[in-house]
């Protein structure tokens, strides 16, 4: 019987397919088990670690479908299951303790997860839901009553309360046609994966109760709608999609091979930003021109420390040579106190101990890392940031720190304080280039937690005090003749485009996903119409005046 679902659209496209419930509730086993059967079950443990390891295999095969910018949810699993001091310890617990190795993985896994939740780093705090996806699929491997789900159709619409990036990434992508959840943000981890995919998803609430298992769905991610036993109506909207996604394909193909132009022929360096080496791949098949941020706290994103220079070592050494002869700007860690000092999260964590204040307070992390960075930068083209840098002083610390690698390398700041901003001429002139982190500059000059839905509406891009301070960067660098970069979400938004094409900025490094999407922006603005567009939006004192005369000059665009 056909049924007419409204919910809340999160990505774009259609799916036509057939309903398949994924339902992940454990059987929890007892807490202990009798002392002669701790070798066995040590045993039965090593076995899950080692099966979950071969379906990660599986997972790295299909690297390239289930996209980049997602892949590095991927290398994290692999961390998790590889990660010996963790399995030792379950190990142990259940020898000593004889604990069931269920509930002894799931203890020592919430220690971790609890640690990364801690931590004021979006990238790593976000790796907390991710190790709970995969401690899940662990315990349920460990849990002999659980459940095993039927044959997967296929053509499947991914059907399920919840679900994580790291659930959807166990099945294969070519099988897939949608999915549609009862609940989730629209701005979720798991929706930027499905964007990834190009699935549509859907969120409709307790209405889920009324799709079962083998129902033909039809899923509308623009609009929320999803039809169980869909028509003719539906079934044509979906080739007319399919059609659509086959010209955008060889159209994406023809602008990744075009370097980063203006109308008028300004050449704009369009870069990727990067998590993992692996992401590299799609980047370039994206057409990145160099990478403009490689965040480097993926190497040290687990539970058991730091890694060893050697290893940072093997792993710049890794990425420079896949992207050379192109240029990659390191990011050095950007951590907050409880990575290094195991403390809880501070009370104010983002005006707290982090970034390069942390760096230099603990600067034998920074001295490894340079050193790492120095021995591996005759593999490639190597630039390396500092992050979080607020004054002169902090910068000269870190550059005496500096002075003592090997090879000298380009060493440059990430504006992304107010108080680096403002001193942007003092800092064009000491450092070797200036990269603006828009997101935390955006955020630091509002007085806005992004994160908070309460005051969402104040972070503002285009709000007249930051578009003055974004200038003043600008000017400082072409004073200096220094380059400056743009690796903030702004750098890939059509009016930051054309704001910072009118600005002068050469280099605007986005996700691997914008690359292709920023090259056309990009060749639909004229850089001397920009610049005096610039001109007139430095004068507005409201962002409402602002948003108005990009509207009138670039109505092609949007925020």
């Amino acid at each position: 019987m056909r049924k007419e679902l409204k919910g809340i659209g999160a990505t774009g496209g259609v799916g036509l397919g057939t309903a398949y419930w994924v339902d992940f509730r454990l059987v929890f086993p007892p807490r202990h088990i009798p002392a002669p059967q701790a070798e066995r079950e040590v045993e039965r443990f090593e076995r899950a670690i080692s099966l979950a390891q071969k379906e990660f295999g599986t997972l790295t095969r299909d690297r390239r479908r289930i996209g980049a910018e997602a892949g590095e949810l991927v290398d994290f699993e692999k961390w998790i299951l590889e990660d010996r001091a963790l399995n030792n310890t379950v190990a142990e617990r259940i020898k000593k303790e004889r604990l069931s190795a269920f509930w002894a993985y799931w203890e020592e896994t919430e220690k971790t997860s609890k640690a990364l939740e801690a931590s004021q780093n979006s990238y790593i705090h976000d790796r907390s839901s991710d190790l709970r996806g995969v401690v899940r699929h662990v315990l349920n491997l460990l849990s002999p009553e659980a459940s095993r789900p039927p044959a997967m159709p296929e053509r499947a619409v991914l059907t399920a309360r919840h679900l994580s990036p790291l659930d959807l990434f166990r099945y294969p992508a070519e099988r897939l046609c949608g999915i549609v959840l009862a609940e989730g943000g629209t701005t979720s981890h798991l929706v930027l994966c499905a964007a990834s995919l190009g699935l549509p998803v859907a969120v409709i609430g307790e209405q889920i109760e009324q799709i079962e298992g083998g129902d033909t769905l039809f899923v509308d991610g623009n609009t929320g709608e999803v039809v169980v036993s869909p028509g003719e109506t539906e079934r044509r909207s979906y080739l007319k999609f399919l059609a659509e996604r086959a010209r955008k394909q060889k159209e994406r193909a023809v602008w990744a091979k075009r370097e980063g132009k203006t109308k008028d022929g300004k050449r704009v360096w369009v870069l990727a930003n990067l998590q993992t080496i692996e992401e590299w791949e799609e980047a370039k098949k994206s057409g990145a021109e160099g990478v403009g941020l490689f965040r480097s706290e993926f190497l040290a994103a687990g539970a058991s420390g730091f890694p060893l220079p050697e290893t940072q070592k093997e792993a710049y050494a890794d990425l420079l040579s896949k992207i050379s002869p192109l240029e990659v700007t390191v990011r050095a860690f950007d951590f907050g106190a409880e990575k290094v000092l195991g403390q809880e999260r501070e009370e104010n964590p983002a005006l707290g101990l982090r970034g390069v204040r942390l760096l230099l307070q603990y600067p034998a992390i920074l001295k490894s890392q340079l050193s790492a960075l120095s021995e591996a930068a005759p593999e490639g083209r190597l630039k390396v940031m500092l992050p979080m840098v607020g004054s002169l002083e902090e910068f000269q610390a870190a550059r005496k720190i500096f002075s003592g690698v090997k090879k000298k390398i380009p060493l440059g700041i990430m504006v992304e304080l107010p108080s680096s901003a403002i001193l942007a001429t003092e800092f064009a002139r000491a450092a070797d280039f200036l990269s603006i982190g828009t997101n935390d500059l955006i955020q630091y000059t509002l007085g806005v937690d992004r994160s908070n839905p309460k005051v969402a509406d104040y972070y503002e891009p285009f709000h007249p005090s930051v578009l003055r301070l974004l200038a003043g960067i600008a000017a400082a660098g072409k004073k200096f003749k220094k380059p400056v970069s743009v690796c903030g979400q702004m750098a890939a938004l059509p009016w930051g485009i054309l704001v910072f094409a009118g600005m002068g900025i050469t280099e605007l490094s986005v996700p691997v996903s914008a690359l292709v999407e920023t090259k056309k922006t990009l060749a639909q603005v004229d850089s001397k119409k920009a610049a005096r567009t610039v001109k007139k939006l430095l004068s507005f004192s409201t962002a409402q005046e602002v948003k108005r005369e990009l509207k009138r000059a670039f109505p092609g665009g949007s925020r």
